[in-house]
């Protein structure tokens, strides 16, 4: 039985390796999209005071869903709550925001160089 588990994790990190090297050019252009991404947004990453973000600091997590909803910010209201369910602050809720655009970002970037 272990032989069979070894011979199946074998077969997929052939499968795995075989893909990298198929896709290396790729690979390469992401890594590099994303090392330049995060360098130009490397300042939004950081907590920062906009007025906006200054303002909010001082609401409620239902004021700010409400706030954010008023200003036609549906996503970021979407995000708020999620983040309010799994109990995370609004600071670390920017941030991987913020992460999750330079992700983006480079994703659809990619899209388009490559198609």
């Amino acid at each position: 039985m272990d032989s069979y588990i070894l011979g199946g994790i074998v077969k997929n990190f052939k499968k795995i390796q075989g893909l990298i090297l198929k896709y290396k050019r790729d690979i390469y252009i992401f890594i590099g999209m994303v090392l330049f991404s995060t360098i130009v947004c490397i300042n939004f990453i950081r907590p920062h005071l906009a007025l906006d973000t200054y303002c909010v600091y001082s609401y409620s997590s239902q004021e700010l869903i409400s706030h954010f909803l008023l200003s036609n910010r549906i996503f970021s209201a979407l995000a708020r709550w999620i983040f309010d369910i799994l109990g995370i602050n609004f600071i670390i809720n920017t941030e991987l925001l913020v992460l999750a655009g330079i992700l983006f970002l480079v994703i659809f970037y990619l899209q388009e160089f490559l198609l």
